[in-house]
């Protein structure tokens, strides 16, 4: 990248993220993606929340993550905050058609874990050489 683009870059980044708290974070969760023969599996950092705090749905060929965690209650003032609050929305694209009777969700120790399957059409089929 030029060094003008990444000055603009930085600039817009510095300006998005004192317009809104929420831009600060809108990575948020943390997530891994990854392959199995036959599913996709997400997995998601989501420390202290529970299962009634988040919302999971597909469309299309995207996993959306909504959650809206219970605020942290603090009798004084933040010196410094760096963990993230409050409700976010993550979209994850994914690689291939769904089996939508097939997919499951649970939480564990603050992650949460999402495994999809593959529809037919999406896994490997070996070919038999005549």
């Amino acid at each position: 990248m030029y060094p003008v683009y990444s000055m603009i870059n930085d600039l817009v980044k510095a300006f998005d993220s004192a317009v809104s708290d929420e831009s600060v974070y809108r990575d948020r969760p943390l997530t891994n993606v990854y392959e199995k023969e036959d599913a996709i599996v997400v997995r998601a950092i989501v420390p202290g929340m529970t299962s009634e705090d988040i919302s999971l749905e597909v469309v299309d060929n995207y996993l959306v993550i909504k959650a809206a965690p219970k605020s942290e209650e603090i009798s004084g003032r933040y010196l410094r905050r760096e963990r993230a609050s409050g409700a976010f929305k993550k979209t994850v694209k994914l690689p291939y058609q769904l089996d939508r009777d097939k997919m499951s969700a649970k939480l564990s120790d603050g992650i949460l874990t999402v495994e999809l399957s593959k529809s037919e059409a999406a896994k490997p089929k070996k070919i038999e050489i005549l």
